[in-house]
């Protein structure tokens, strides 16, 4: 008797076990606290090389934007959400390298806007039902510099070389702490003349919050 019982509560304990992996696998959205967000950097390092060396500015940049819904499906180059503002100002950029001007296609600094640009889930990262991190695409992200003697480079992430970059996220809490730019990636020349690197890296972590607030944002996953 005493064993039929134990192994009845063996073959329940091993359901249990079974039916939250399965829940936890069947779990195809994330979902946000709140769809309005603004990302600040106080210095985004745009590269012509890995590791800052060669032509290197540093500018302090804030992005605003809102995402289509609070669920979002776990569908690489699904398009989720809009940057639809985006702040930076040369004179409060930091030159190196040769480079001497920085201009976010923006609409704030000139004429020429390229927004908005369009953000795609791409990834996550972690250990389900936890993530400590999801990878963005941002596309239509775009800026002109000034590099040697003078030379225009144009920049531009396109649906073929898109921006990345990775929300960081606290596997306990679900809550965002930062934004970082992905470090692998680059975003290409889009058009230029001679001495325009043929492309820029980047390197810098934004802090997350709700628009028109310090609110903090979460992420966690749902049905």
């Amino acid at each position: 008797m005493h064993t039929r019982i134990r192994l009845g509560l063996a073959a329940l304990t091993t359901a249990l076990i079974f039916a939250a992996a399965v829940s936890t696998a069947a779990a195809r959205r994330l979902q946000l606290s709140n769809q309005n967000i603004t990302a600040k950097w106080t210095a985004l390092t745009f590269s012509s090389e890995a590791g800052g060396e060669g032509i290197e500015i540093a500018c302090p940049l804030t992005l605003e934007g809102s995402f289509h819904s609070r669920t979002i499906s776990k569908v690489s180059g699904q398009l989720i959400g809009y940057i639809t503002r985006a702040n930076l100002t040369s004179a409060s950029c930091i030159f190196r390298g040769g480079a001497t001007h920085m201009q976010i296609l923006n609409g704030t600094e000139g004429t020429t806007t390229s927004l908005p640009w369009h953000i795609q889930y791409n990834s996550f990262a972690g250990t389900l039902p936890r993530i400590r991190g999801v990878r963005l695409a941002l596309i239509g992200f775009a800026f002109l510099t000034r590099a040697i003697l003078g030379v225009t480079c144009l920049y531009k992430s396109t649906q073929r070389e898109p921006l990345f970059g990775i929300v960081e996220v606290n596997e306990a809490t679900g809550a965002v702490t930062g934004l970082r730019a992905d470090e692998t990636g680059t975003i290409p020349l889009f058009a230029g003349g001679f001495g325009c690197p043929g492309s820029e890296f980047f390197a810098g972590r934004a802090g997350v919050t709700q628009t028109g607030t310090e609110a903090a944002i979460t992420i966690r996953l749902v049905q």
